[in-house]
């Protein structure tokens, strides 16, 4: 809620994924480096390898989350630019 946000801490290389199941949800990032196109990884949020069970299907779907591969053809290769 507005009076109770809830925080996690991804560390850097771990997937994470989310569903909102309330209206007007809000969603902010810190990175530990500045925006790299090159070092995003995706994986399909219903791959059947992970199995999650989501309480619902998403409403709202990236076209970059609607075309991620499947967890076993994903990259796992990161790279990220060091800038100063």
């Amino acid at each position: 809620t507005e009076d109770q946000p809830v925080w996690l801490y991804a560390p850097v290389g771990v997937a994470h994924g989310f569903l909102s199941l309330c209206d007007h949800t809000r969603v902010y990032y810190k990175c530990t480096y500045p925006y790299t196109p090159a070092a995003e990884r995706a994986i399909r949020y219903d791959d059947r390898t992970i199995a999650i069970n989501w309480p619902a299907e998403p409403a709202l779907l990236s076209e970059k989350d609607a075309r991620a591969p499947s967890f076993l053809e994903a990259d796992y290769n990161f790279v990220y630019e060091r800038r100063p």
